[in-house]
């Protein structure tokens, strides 16, 4: 299982995970299928997570992703 199965498993399912971030869910299921988030959106998942109370960390769910908080200072504390 990918980190992106575990992640959007973590979020309730494609549907869920995509009314988190308010994406279509065609975008998500988009990504469970290439195994793989956008650099660019992984700090959107991951504050959405943060608001939702799960429990997705860098270190546990994002495998050997670059930091997911650069540019993101607000976040980083």
């Amino acid at each position: 299982m990918t980190y992106v199965h575990k992640i959007i498993s973590q979020f309730g399912g494609v549907r869920a995970t995509a009314a988190a971030l308010g994406l279509p869910p065609s975008t998500v299921q988009g990504w469970k299928n290439r195994g793989t988030i956008p650099d660019g959106k992984k700090p959107d998942v991951l504050a959405a997570a943060i608001r939702a109370g799960l429990s997705i960390t860098q270190a546990s769910d994002w495998g050997n992703s670059h930091n997911l908080l650069r540019g993101r200072g607000e976040m980083g504390n």
